[in-house]
C-alpha cells in the first residue's frame, strides 16, 4: 500500500513550476477525460480486493474469520499522459525517477486499497451452505494523533467497504474440491491532492456559466468568465459502485497449502476526474460558499437541457471534473495460502480480461 501511494505521489511531485499559467475550461475537461475512461477500468478491479480469500467455503457457523487485505488494480500510464500534456509535463522524466524495479511504463501505475475483512460460516435454513462476508477500509482521523495530512503534506480521501455470499455447490473430501459461487456488493472511493505544486496562480478562461433566465426558456446561453485559484494543488478523485458475481475452486493439500483459481463478472458505475484544491477568484472576486452553491445549482439544472455540455463540480476546496463511465469486467484470479494452524497468509493476482490490466491481493487471517 505505501509502496502504490508513494509511486502516485512521484508521478506528481516532481511537477512544480512547469504548468503553464493560463488555460480553458475546454482543455481541462479534454485533460482529465481519459484519465476517467482508464480508472473506470480499473476501480471495478481495485474495489475486489478484500474477501478474496483462498478457501471457496469455510463451512457453517461457527466457523468464521478475520483479517485486513491490502492490494492494488493497475491504470495504464497512458490515461495520464493528457494531464501530463496539459501542464507540458515530461512523463519518460518522471519514470526515469521511479526504481528501476517498479514498472510503471509495463504494468500501470496501480490503484492501492486496503480492507479489514470478516467471514461468517452459514446457519439456518437459508445460509445453511454459504458463508457471508463483510469487508471495510478507511484512512482513520484522530486529532492530534493520527492526521494523514499531517503526515504526507496531502490530502488524501479513501473509504471502502462491500460485502458477498458464497454458496457451497461441492464439499471438499480427499479427492473433490471446495466449488463455490457468489455475489456481493463493492464501493470504493478515494483521491489526493498535492498543495504547493505550482508556486502561483493559474487562471481558466473561457469559463461558461448558463444564464439563468435561459434555463428558464430551455435555449441556454452562456456568460463567460475567468476564474483565477490561488497557488492551486493538483487533486486526482474517483469511485465505483460494482455489482460482481463469481465462482472459485480451492483445495486444501496436506494441510498446509491451499491453492485456488477463480473468475468474475462484473457491472460497474464508475466515475474520476480531477481538478484543483485552492480558493477561487471569480473575475477577480473570491467566490463564497453561497456563491458556489448557486454556480452548482445552475450547472445541475442546465445539464438537465443540454446533456452535450459537461460542468465543474464547485467543492469547498476547488473545482473538480468528473466524467461517469458504466462497463463490464471479466477477471480470472487465483493464488495460494499458507496454513500455519487458525492463522491463513494468502497471497493472490487478478488479471481484468476485458482491461488487460493487472491486480494483486494479500490477506492474513484468523480462520477458525
Amino acid at each position: 500500500m505505501r509502496k502504490a501511494i508513494m509511486i502516485l505521489l512521484i508521478l506528481t511531485l516532481p511537477l512544480t513550476g512547469v504548468f503553464a499559467q493560463d488555460f480553458s475550461f475546454e482543455e481541462m475537461k479534454e485533460a482529465f477525460k481519459d484519465f476517467a475512461e482508464g480508472a473506470a477500468d480499473a476501480l471495478p478491479m481495485t474495489s475486489t480486493v478484500g474477501l478474496q480469500w483462498s478457501t471457496a467455503y469455510i463451512g457453517q457457523f461457527p466457523h468464521l474469520g478475520f483479517g485486513p487485505s491490502v492490494g492494488f488494480g493497475t491504470i495504464p500510464l497512458f490515461y495520464f499522459r493528457n494531464v501530463f500534456d496539459m501542464f507540458n509535463i515530461d512523463d519518460k522524466a518522471l519514470i526515469d525517477q521511479l526504481p528501476p524495479q517498479v514498472p510503471v511504463e509495463l504494468l500501470g501505475v496501480p490503484f492501492p486499497a486496503y480492507s479489514i475483512d470478516f467471514r461468517l460460516g452459514g446457519f439456518g435454513l437459508i445460509f445453511k451452505r454459504a458463508d457471508l462476508g463483510f469487508k471495510i477500509g478507511f484512512i482513520p482521523y484522530i486529532p492530534g494523533k493520527f492526521d494523514i495530512k499531517e503526515l504526507t503534506g496531502m490530502n488524501i480521501d479513501y473509504f471502502m467497504a462491500g460485502g458477498d455470499i458464497r454458496v457451497n455447490l461441492v464439499k471438499q473430501t480427499f479427492w473433490l474440491p471446495h466449488i463455490s459461487v457468489g455475489g456481493g456488493y463493492n464501493f470504493i472511493r478515494g483521491g489526493f491532492a498535492i498543495p504547493g505544486l505550482l508556486g502561483s496562480n493559474i487562471h481558466i478562461t473561457d469559463f461558461k456559466v448558463p444564464v439563468e433566465s435561459s434555463i428558464k426558456t430551455e435555449e441556454i446561453t452562456y456568460e463567460t468568465s475567468t476564474l483565477e485559484l490561488q497557488d492551486p494543488s493538483l487533486a486526482f478523485r474517483w469511485q465505483t459502485h460494482m455489482i460482481d458475481l463469481k465462482a472459485q475452486i480451492s483445495k486444501k493439500i496436506l494441510l498446509l497449502f491451499t491453492p485456488y483459481i477463480g473468475a468474475g463478472a462484473s457491472f460497474a458505475l464508475s466515475k474520476a476526474g480531477g481538478g484543483m484544491y485552492t480558493e477561487i477568484l471569480k473575475d477577480g472576486k473570491p467566490l463564497t460558499e453561497e456563491e458556489k452553491d448557486e454556480l452548482n445549482r445552475l450547472f445541475k439544472e442546465a445539464q438537465q437541457i443540454d446533456k452535450t455540455q459537461q460542468f465543474p463540480d464547485l467543492t469547498a476546496d476547488g473545482i473538480i471534473v468528473q466524467s461517469g463511465a458504466p462497463g463490464f469486467m471479466f477477471r480470472a484470479f487465483g493464488g495460494l495460502s499458507i496454513n500455519l494452524w487458525v492463522l491463513k497468509t494468502d497471497i493472490s493476482l487478478m488479471y481484468n480480461i476485458l482491461g488487460k490490466s493487472l491486480g494483486a491481493n494479500v490477506n492474513i487471517r484468523l480462520q477458525f
